[in-house]
């Protein structure tokens, strides 16, 4: 038995890139916008109310490939597959604007005002609104990308069971690579910001398996070897880290040739493999998986060499660098009871390093500043999981997930390298290695909720009742912890924590089966409860994000340590104002009576007289109403929210009623 099988797939994708330098991500939902504008400053309004601050992107891609399986006999089989696909990016500023000024804005006969196209289409030089806040052109749509990529895989699979206690499985990967790279950013009114990257390589990697999976008794055994061979197949820079003139505005194009280069040797690594599981009873075992596994580079980033508007080095890369490894353990246990139900209780532990970062270096003139790419970053991750679930259910089947894990991360060397040694020696004195992130627990259930396949009465042969679903999609998660230092105390790390958020999700859905059709009706209620969850945007400014962190009155623990007037209280980031209620901010004040100009709307709190008070034009300064005081803490009205409210919540209640067709050949 035998089958081939050939697949074409040719598509394009239009959309605006969420880059300014020639990234190829795409902005695909109202969070991509909303971490664009947060926190922008000036260029808010740009942002938000033009259509060229972004350029349009445009990616065509196309895949053909073809699969061969073979069915030797009833105990062997095997696969080949062979891939080709292209990727053609062309990101690059809309149609220029039309600066004629042809459009009649008001006015008859020879008393007239016309205007051009402004603010829509593309325009380079400087062009600001009337109050100068809103620019219609000028450092806009700068991203530029021009690049082909093509991949060609060669792919086999081979699997036989020898006898009763083994199986064998091995198999092969051959990818080559041919990239084609031109990316940068173009700013036409301020051009010394510019930078490119061209690169034309064609590196291969080439990967063979075996492993041996052994029954006996109940036990079961997993051996596995990896070979990974990478080869950039490209020479690269022999150059002193400080060069002038390679890395600084001294490099011309002429001079390229100067520069020594050496062939890259491939990298050959090794991985084994290892799973195993031995039952304890007939209702319950023990598992364990070891495996070392190879993280293949981003090969953009490897043969990167990013230079600026005077021929500097900003960025480059190193195709010498190892491929980043990890190394994971996991042990467990499963117990199941009632012949459904099973209770997994798994630890585990990884440890990656290699891991791509990037490193500073910088001369003793200054005149080289750039970042190379290194594999000094190393991270762990340990944790474990606790999950009851039920397979089978004649009303009720699912499984409620409970996770608690721990990253370190950092790296080894240092992040910045200064030819001067006075400025290294003040780096190394300021500068930690290891970032320890506190643990984050998380909760996930899936619960289907349904009716026998059976159940109820039937209309033309359709089970009216029978096999309605609901599913029941929850989770948990305690906040992010993050460092919040506006005045940058010394030892102040991951400090505050984001309020913990919850969400679930419903989903309805019936499948009426006639003869080979098939007829799915579904409902998809997405944040079913409605919950605001704070997303962390909507900020103006850094000042904006300031005011809304020490309008909170967190604990004195976090606070007191921060360096400002702050009021005692358990809020956290993530609380908000109460909807419809004034802003009523708390001040503190070493002594009001010396206020120049005291207004109406904050609650002082007076440090000379240890008191709360509000100042009104008919009465002067008053202790505060204990009424109103107690509503405005009750209402957390004294929260200074963000400015761009429309970006504070971003999961509004979301629902889909559909209907799906499908016909079995």
């Amino acid at each position: 038995n035998s089958k081939l099988v050939y697949t074409l797939f040719n598509g394009r994708v239009e959309g605006t890139s969420l880059s300014r330098g020639g990234g190829t991500a795409i902005m695909n939902d109202v969070w991509d916008l909303a971490n664009q504008v947060n926190r922008s400053g000036f260029t808010m309004p740009w942002r938000l109310f033009t259509n060229e601050y972004w350029s349009p992107t445009e990616v065509k891609n196309s895949i053909h490939a073809l699969k061969y399986t073979k069915q030797i006999d009833g105990d062997t089989f095997y696969d080949l597959l062979v891939k080709y696909d292209t990727k053609d990016y062309n990101t690059n500023h809309g149609a220029r604007r039309d600066t004629v000024s042809t459009f009649l804005i008001f006015g008859d006969g020879e008393d007239t005002w016309y205007a051009d196209e402004a603010p829509n289409g593309f325009f380079g030089g400087p062009l600001f609104s009337v109050e100068g806040r809103l620019a219609f052109g000028g450092a806009v749509s700068t991203a530029r990308d021009f690049s082909h990529v093509k991949t060609i895989t060669l792919k086999g699979n081979y699997t036989t069971q020898l006898n009763n206690v083994n199986q064998l499985k091995f198999g092969g990967e051959l990818i080559s690579s041919g990239l084609e790279l031109k990316y940068g950013s173009q700013n036409e009114f301020l051009p010394s910001g510019n930078y490119w990257s061209t690169m034309d390589v064609a590196p291969y990697r080439l990967s063979f398996y075996g492993q041996d999976k052994m029954e006996f008794k109940g036990l079961i055994a997993i051996l596995g070897l990896n070979l990974d061979v990478i080869n950039p197949n490209h020479a690269w820079y022999e150059i002193d880290v400080y060069n002038d003139d390679f890395y600084s505005s001294n490099y011309t194009s002429d001079s390229e040739a100067d520069f020594e280069q050496t062939n890259v040797d491939p990298q050959i690594e090794l991985s084994p493999r290892l799973a195993l599981s031995h039952p304890i009873t007939e209702t319950s075992k023990l598992y364990f998986n070891y495996g070392h596994y190879q993280q293949m580079p981003i090969a953009e980033s490897l043969y990167r060499v990013r230079r600026g508007f005077s021929e500097e080095v900003l960025t480059i890369g190193d195709p010498n660098l190892p491929m980043a490894k990890t190394i994971a353990y996991e042990i467990g246990f499963d117990q199941s009871f009632n012949e459904s139900y099973l209770i997994r209780l798994s630890a585990y532990y990884k440890d990656i390093a290699d891991q791509q970062n990037y490193t500073r270096f910088i001369s003793a003139n200054s005149k080289v500043n750039y970042s190379r790419l290194t594999s000094n970053s190393y991270e762990d991750i340990r944790g474990f999981e606790l999950e009851l679930s039920r397979n089978r259910g004649r009303w009720v089947t699912g499984f409620v997930n409970y996770e608690y894990r721990v990253n370190t991360s950092g790296y080894f060397g240092l992040g910045y390298y200064y030819e001067n040694p006075a400025d290294q020696r003040n780096y190394e004195l300021n500068n930690p290695k290891q970032y320890k992130p506190r643990p984050i627990p998380r909760m996930k259930s899936v619960i289907d909720v349904h009716t026998p396949v059976d159940f109820g009465p039937k209309l033309l042969n359709q089970g009216i009742l029978a096999d309605w679903h609901l599913n029941i999609i929850s989770k948990w998660s305690a906040g992010s912890w993050f460092t919040y230092n506006p005045n940058n105390i010394s030892g102040v790390e991951y400090n505050v924590q984001y309020r913990n958020n919850y969400n679930i999700d419903l989903k309805f859905s019936k499948i009426f089966q006639m003869g080979k059709v098939n007829l799915k009706i579904y409902a998809d209620l997405y944040n079913a409860m409605n919950v605001k969850t704070f997303s962390g945007y909507g900020f103006e400014d850094g000042f904006d994000y300031n005011y809304y962190m020490q309008s909170l009155h967190m604990n004195e623990d976090i606070s007191g340590e921060l360096g400002y007037n702050y009021f005692d209280g358990n809020d956290m980031p993530g609380d908000v104002r109460k909807d419809g209620t004034e802003f009523v901010p708390f001040e503190w004040i070493f002594d009001v009576t010396q206020l120049s100009s005291p207004s109406e709307r904050p609650i002082y709190f007076d440090s000379a007289s240890d008191s709360f008070v509000q100042w009104t034009e008919e009465e002067g300064w008053a202790a505060v109403n204990q009424s109103l005081y107690d509503d405005v803490i009750a209402n957390k009205q004294y929260i200074d929210m963000p400015n761009l409210s429309h970006y504070i919540f971003l999961n509004p209640r979301d629902i889909f009623i559909g209907i799906n067709i499908s016909y079995d050949f």
